[in-house]
């Protein structure tokens, strides 16, 4: 840790290192990762074609296997995954002759255990659980075959529960109106407190497999959905398969302008053949409707850009499992004041051994975890990357003659990539001082808030613009699991104690 302080401490020239994430671990299996669910320190990865799915648990900084969980009978056991807090639902959608079944555990005991499994109240051949989705009490399932509206429509079933204790049961069956045959209607799901997203990749309404979205919203957790909005490719095309992934960040509850959908139209052919394409939905008031669209700058025939997509707290993740010739890529996007745009990218380390890289992915709290598998691979790949921006704004800043100062820090902790912290607004030519805790103790302090333990201190001097600038290359012996909170304190003579503070920075390195 002495290390890190000393580099923090230096104001030298580094080499120009881009920011990127950590690979923190990778596992092998068979059919590993054709579906991954992510949800902060739970993660559960789907091994379809060996009936399983296989769980990890963060643990001190390191992923830990726990269980590998075998379906009880042959039927693509772990097909698709969701995790929601305590809640771990998995698809079976072969299960009996492809009527399909749906699992659901909850976290007791340090582990996930069983308590009850699903199946579509009409019973018919339809793959129930060929998409799963679990938000609080409720949980959706996909259908993607049932053939209910039209021959292989597809449809989606709402399951409700009282508490996190209590029975699953069945509430609704979604089928929009305008279902045609072949739609797939259910092929993806996204959901989030009271709002509902269903992709239909092969909708027919602006050409053959054009694909359609539909968003469902309800007024309560206890209410029925509806259908809000129908959404399709601003230029359509047939075989764009527009709806093939969706993802839905539902911000402030109050605020529903917050809320944005992507969606994956991977065969969009708008740039090159089947190069993809992203769309960016947003709400005005009731309505919803396509703000953006963006691929990637190199975007090339067969990417197929946005065949799986996560999106938390305006920061994307997409994949285009197809690119480099087949070996994959993964694509990182931060939202700012003119929309999406490209910040990192991720490849296979293992390269020609782990073909299909961006099957599936997940997005929760800086990691990102990558499945690559391919029909032609027996063996399945996961990735899981770590240092996605960790840095959280913990307030506490001291106004002081100037106005309050703000730190800003650009660095991913990952080992030799690229550390700035950044200081303005401050004193002018003032002394200053770094402090540095492994934890936060909230202390008043001067007027203010000390957030960081003191546990190193290191003297600065504010430019006479008011700044602070450090760079320095971040070591490559930090292990993972280290709380740092940073803070830097100014000499600021027309304060009201004599010192103004910047805002305190948190991070746990990755």
């Amino acid at each position: 840790m002495r290390v890190v302080l000393l580099c923090l401490a230096l104001l030298a020239s580094a080499p120009s290192i881009l920011a990127q994430l950590c690979e923190r671990d990778v596992f092998v299996d068979v059919g590993l990762g054709d579906d991954i669910s992510l949800e902060r320190r739970f993660l559960a990865i789907g091994a379809p074609t060996a009936n399983s799915i296989v769980t990890y648990e963060l643990v001190n900084g390191g992923w830990e296997f726990e269980r590998k969980i075998g379906g009880a009978i042959p039927g693509e056991f772990g097909y698709s995954v969701d995790i929601d807090v305590s809640t771990l639902v998995v698809g079976a959608p072969a299960e009996n002759g492809q009527i399909g079944a749906v699992y659901s555990y909850r976290r007791l005991g340090g582990q996930w255990v069983p308590t009850q499994r699903l199946e579509s109240a009409d019973g018919t051949l339809n793959r129930f659980g060929s998409c799963v989705a679990v938000s609080g009490n409720t949980l959706v399932a996909g259908a993607a075959f049932d053939d209910d509206a039209a021959l292989v429509a597809g449809a989606a079933y709402v399951f409700k529960r009282s508490t996190a204790t209590s029975p699953w049961i069945e509430t609704q069956k979604l089928l929009p109106s305008d279902l045609a045959a072949f739609d797939v209607f259910g092929f993806d799901i996204a959901l989030e407190r009271n709002v509902l997203v269903i992709g239909a990749p092969q909708g027919d309404t602006f050409g053959i497999n054009g694909g359609a979205v539909y968003v469902f919203e309800r007024l309560s957790e206890t209410g029925a959905f509806f259908e809000r909005a129908r959404l399709f490719d601003p230029s359509p095309r047939p075989a764009d398969i527009f709806g093939a992934a969706v993802a839905l960040d539902v911000g402030n509850p109050v605020d529903a302008s917050d809320d944005v959908v992507l969606i994956g139209a991977p065969y969009d052919d708008e740039i090159e053949v089947d190069a993809g394409m992203v769309s960016v939905v947003r709400r005005v008031g009731p309505t919803w409707g396509i703000k953006q669209q963006f691929a990637p700058s190199d975007a090339a025939t067969l990417d197929r850009f946005g065949s799986a997509i996560d999106i938390e707290d305006g920061r994307a993740v997409v994949s285009a499992p197809s690119k480099n010739a087949g070996l994959g890529e993964v694509l990182i996007f931060e939202e700012g004041p003119l929309g999406f745009a490209e910040t990192q990218r991720v490849s296979a380390s293992m390269g020609p051994s782990s073909p299909g890289f961006g099957r599936s992915v997940d997005l929760s709290g800086g990691t990102v975890v990558v499945g690559a598998h391919t029909l032609l691979a027996p063996t399945g790949v996961v990735y899981v990357y770590a240092g996605l921006n960790p840095w959280i704004d913990l307030g506490n800043a001291l106004a002081g003659t100037m106005k309050s100062p703000n730190l800003s820090i650009s660095s991913t902790l990952c080992p030799d990539t690229l550390f700035e912290l950044d200081v303005d607004d401050a004193l002018p030519s003032a002394l200053a001082a770094l402090v540095l805790g492994l934890f936060p103790i909230n202390a008043p302090f001067k007027g203010g808030t000390l957030a960081p333990n003191p546990n190193f201190i290191f003297g600065l001097a504010t430019t006479p613009l008011g700044t602070i600038e450090l760079t320095t290359p971040w070591p490559s012996d930090i292990p993972p699991g280290f709380d740092l909170v940073i803070q830097v304190w100014i000499e600021d003579p027309g304060a009201v104690q004599g010192f103004s503070a910047t805002n305190a920075l948190a991070a746990l390195t990755p």
